[in-house]
């Protein structure tokens, strides 16, 4: 549990899991914060909590849903990049590169939303592409933003 930010979105996930009906579709977009919460100065914001987190404990919360969901579709999206974000640095990358690697080989490919891929700068696959970036290297601008959509609407035909 964090200061703001209350129970991580994984264990709300799997208690709430078994109260969706069959058929259910859910999308977790999840793990940037999770990558660059433990490598941001001391005293950035009094919501972060000193953690430690790697991309084996942030699949170690994925993992049980595989075996809990039933007739339920659980997609989830890779980490985006965000390499010209002023909170990008080595371990973070490395991180989202682990993540996404493991998420790719293990998750049901179908169910698999590769906004890394999507998203990515084709010279630079760290960075977002510049006409999807907001201006910060971090979040996705409107057209970022459709193309999430679009990922996902192809993802749900």
């Amino acid at each position: 549990k964090t200061r703001c930010f209350g129970e991580p979105a994984m264990d709300r996930l799997q208690s709430n899991l078994q109260s969706l009906t069959r058929g259910s579709i859910v999308i977790v977009m999840a793990g940037v914060n999770d990558t660059i919460q433990p490598h941001l100065p001391d005293g950035f914001s009094p919501c972060f909590e000193p953690a430690e987190w790697s991309a084996e404990r942030m699949t170690s919360r994925l993992q049980p849903l595989l075996v809990m969901r039933g007739e339920r579709r659980i997609l989830v999206a890779t980490i985006p990049p965000f390499g010209a974000s002023e909170f990008h640095s080595a371990k973070p990358e490395a991180i989202r590169q682990d993540f996404n690697r493991w998420l790719r080989a293990n998750w049901p490919k179908d169910y698999v939303i590769d906004l890394a891929m999507v998203l990515a700068d084709s010279r630079d696959p760290t960075r977002l592409r510049r006409d999807y970036d907001s201006g910060d290297g971090l979040h996705p601008n409107e057209k970022g933003a459709a193309a999430i959509a679009a990922a996902v609407t192809e993802m749900l035909r």
